[in-house]
């Protein structure tokens, strides 16, 4: 999943990004209010962790310009004016500095639980199962070994079951944006995923599917 991180302190930015992609994220950074909505402009984000002392601007912003994605924000004042005004400002959740990121990466977890196709903290295809809290991946009830871009990559396929999806598409959710990519970076990465996933399945068991002229899908009973 992509996060997008507004944090003007550029130690803070760079902690909060390096615990993120620990916890399974592709994660961005803006530095200003100008800059949230530059990255808005450039990727679609599936939430969002802004500094309500650093970029005190950001949250208003990005909702003005029409950001539907979830927001959490961190902010050293607590008071419960101060969480109201922010939750009036379009805030889905608030977190008092300081903070452990055990319950950042949580409070994330919970937001984006409110997604089609999330039960719990697993993600479920056939016999697919992908835990976004253990970060594990089994299929049949064998574990899988993947990597952090794997498991980033079929995370997104996931939670789009059904959903035919760009290379573009899945550039954007799935990488971050410093990410060294060619034009054959998505069909490599689906190729080491087909031969975990689908490895040794006969075809009407493969899930990962080539829309061709198109990307890709994971699927039920996909013929790949």
């Amino acid at each position: 999943m992509r996060l997008l991180i507004a944090e003007r302190e550029p130690r803070m930015a760079a902690h909060l990004m390096q615990e993120m992609k620990c916890a399974g994220f592709s994660v961005d950074a803006a530095f200003s209010e100008p800059e949230v909505l530059l990255r808005m402009r450039e990727y679609r984000y599936d939430a969002a962790v802004f500094d309500a002392d650093s970029c005190p601007g950001a949250l208003l912003s990005a909702r003005a310009r029409g950001a539907s994605f979830p927001i959490l924000t961190i902010s050293s004042d607590d008071a419960p004016a101060a969480n109201a005004v922010l939750l009036d400002a379009g805030a889905d959740d608030c977190l008092p500095k300081p903070f452990a990121v055990i319950e950042l990466v949580a409070r994330l977890r919970a937001l984006l639980r409110r997604a089609p196709r999330l039960e719990g903290s697993v993600l479920r295809v056939d016999d697919l199962a992908l835990d976004t809290l253990a970060l594990s991946v089994s299929r049949g009830g064998r574990a899988l070994s993947l990597g952090r871009q794997e498991f980033a990559l079929l995370e997104y396929l996931m939670r789009h079951a059904g959903v035919p999806l760009t290379r573009g598409m899945i550039l954007e959710h799935a990488w971050d944006m410093n990410a060294d990519t060619f034009s054959n970076t998505v069909d490599a990465h689906i190729c080491f995923l087909r031969a975990k996933i689908d490895g040794g399945m006969p075809p009407e068991k493969r899930l990962i599917r080539t829309v061709r002229g198109y990307g890709y899908k994971i699927e039920t009973g996909a013929d790949a």
